[in-house]
């Protein structure tokens, strides 16, 4: 059974962009509010496409870790 629904354009513009290839915007509604999303594998693939933002992460993650400054705790 299919239903018609409208959206704002912003909605339709925000839902497109979680479109993957061959998705249908039924696909994408069930896996984006279908599911139980209060587990931590709720953001498994969350920033799939986002090769640009997951390189800028890894570096400053390294970054990070590299100027971190040690501490010692006495025991």
């Amino acid at each position: 059974m299919t239903k018609l629904v409208s959206l704002s354009n912003e909605a339709y513009f925000l839902l497109s962009k979680r479109k993957l290839e061959g998705d249908s915007f039924s696909t994408v509604v069930v896996r984006l509010v279908g599911k139980d999303q209060s587990g931590i594998l709720a953001l498994a693939g969350a920033l799939k496409g986002e090769s640009k933002a997951l390189e800028k992460m890894k570096a400053d993650i390294y970054e990070n870790r590299r100027t971190a400054k040690l501490r010692s705790f006495p025991l």
